[in-house]
């Protein structure tokens, strides 16, 4: 059993070999073989010791060895409460580079605390929160754990445990292909599709189906949240998802029935199709989701019947979508985006003008009362849709008062402004280096420098059928006093 301990305990340290990476990564190499390829009759001496051993160890600096004890541990039938304290210790403590020398059992791992009920439904998703930010901070990786992890967050309905995964901007996704990287994967500063690859095990590959399906629950969960923005922005995603010919999903074809809708929330207009947006999956959301066009249509005019029409015209449909909520809800703003848009026109008006020049599209009548004006007025002042003061006669809410229309103000001092200048800066710094690395990612694709190769040839073979097509992308320039210059 010493001997043992003694064996596990044996983790190369980066501080003996400095920066001398390409030395580490060979001893972490074969470390993790040492110990992942034990002979069965170790693996079952640690099988009926595993807690003993675990209490030896020390998961920041022994993570390889505390792995494989835990997931041998977990096999058991009975699993201890010692032993799930344990589980929580190492994903609270684990070494980011260690792991990625035992990617396959650290994904193991995670799944199985993913799809089993090891844990109570709050307790795993911080686990599997903590472990994935851990893992790889930016966020930027697709990761076969986020669509479980997401399902996980929808189903408890608590959606902030998870925003740090779930907020974060995707930009790679696992791949068979070789990277150019040439780096040990103990070097710091190695992009995250190096690491968090089907080469190293801590990813495995995804298919199209579930990355649709993630970015549709990541909506579901934003909807439930009313954050209309995040759920606008997890749709289009969704509806301008490259596909093939005519191979619109079914999953594509109902995110663009909640993205009408939700754009209709968010920005109080119909929205305009992304250009990054496909040919035939435009064509599929035109000829199949045609009632909803019609809502988003009529949502932005003044026509309160047609529109209170359009959205009473349909009902099974919206029953049989799972989508009568949101029409509900799209019903019930109607009437705020008018209030809105009346700050394009006044900057002041009383309250029975406000009521008078908007009607509500569940009854089709203005409001009854200045007073429910005022309590509607005050929910969107309180909720930030609405930028502007309400002064109602102070002992009679139900008397002439007045809306004041305010500008919004994006900095209150100048130390405010300050820091999002600093941000901005950062931000662009951050964009900059994710651009570098998404160009050398794609730029290592085959297939998609031939799907260049192809747009360049068709766009010069229609630039020789008409020679104006390419006029726009000659200007380079504009002076305005001679006119525009074209520099060749």
């Amino acid at each position: 059993m010493e001997a043992l301990h003694k064996t596990l305990e044996r983790c190369p340290s980066p501080e003996d070999y400095g920066t001398n990476y390409a030395l580490l990564h060979s001893a972490l190499k074969d470390y993790a073989q040492s110990i992942f390829y034990m002979p069965k009759a170790t693996q079952g001496l640690i099988d009926e010791n595993a807690l003993a051993i675990l209490k030896l160890l020390d998961p920041s600096q022994d993570t390889l060895a505390f792995l494989f004890v835990i997931n041998i541990a977990l096999a058991q039938k009975e699993v201890s409460k010692e032993v799930l304290d344990k589980v929580v210790l190492f994903l609270c403590s684990f070494d980011v580079c260690q792991v990625r020398y035992a990617g396959a059992a650290f994904s193991a791992l995670l799944t199985k605390i993913a799809s089993e009920s090891l844990f109570p439904p709050v307790v795993t998703i911080n686990l599997l929160v903590e472990a994935m930010v851990r893992l790889e901070p930016s966020g930027t990786m697709f990761t076969n754990l986020h669509l479980p992890l997401a399902k996980l967050v929808y189903d408890c309905g608590d959606f902030d445990l998870a925003a740090r995964v779930l907020d974060s901007d995707i930009l790679f996704y696992p791949s068979t292909a070789n990277t150019k990287e040439s780096r040990p994967l103990c070097e710091p500063g190695l992009p995250p599709y190096v690491f968090m690859s089907t080469k190293t095990g801590l990813t495995s590959l995804v298919t199209a189906s579930v990355v649709l399906e993630y970015n549709l629950v990541r909506s579901l969960i934003y909807i439930s949240a009313h954050d209309w923005a995040k759920a606008y922005s997890a749709l289009e995603q969704i509806v301008t998802h490259p596909c093939k010919d005519k191979s619109v999903s079914k999953i594509m074809i109902d995110a663009h029935k909640r993205w009408l809708l939700v754009s209709l929330l968010h920005t109080g207009k119909n929205p305009d199709s992304p250009p990054i947006t496909s040919r035939s999956a435009l064509n599929v959301y035109h000829n199949k989701n045609r009632p909803y066009l019609v809502v988003a249509d009529h949502f932005d005019t003044d026509n309160v019947i047609q529109f209170a029409d359009a959205c009473q015209e349909h009902t099974q449909m919206w029953r049989a979508d799972a989508t009568e909520s949101l029409i509900d809800q799209v019903m019930m703003a109607y009437q705020k985006w008018r209030i809105i848009n009346l700050k394009n026109i006044y900057v002041c008006l009383s309250l029975s003008q406000v009521r008078r020049a908007t009607l509500d599209a569940v009854t089709r009548q203005p409001l009854p009362t200045n007073a429910a004006l005022v309590v509607m007025l005050q929910e969107m002042v309180d909720s930030g849709m609405l930028k502007a003061i309400i002064a109602p006669e102070e002992n009679d809410p139900d008397t002439e008062g007045s809306l004041l229309f305010t500008q919004s103000s994006q900095w209150s001092s100048e130390k405010e402004f300050g820091d999002t200048i600093s941000r901005t800066v950062q931000s662009i710094k951050d964009l900059g280096q994710q651009y570098r690395l998404v160009d050398e990612r794609l730029s290592s694709n085959a297939d998609y420098v031939r799907h260049l190769a192809h747009n360049k040839k068709r766009s010069e073979s229609e630039k020789e059928l008409d020679p104006t097509l390419g006029f726009e992308s000659q200007v380079e320039d504009e002076d305005l006093m001679t006119g525009i210059v074209v520099h060749s």
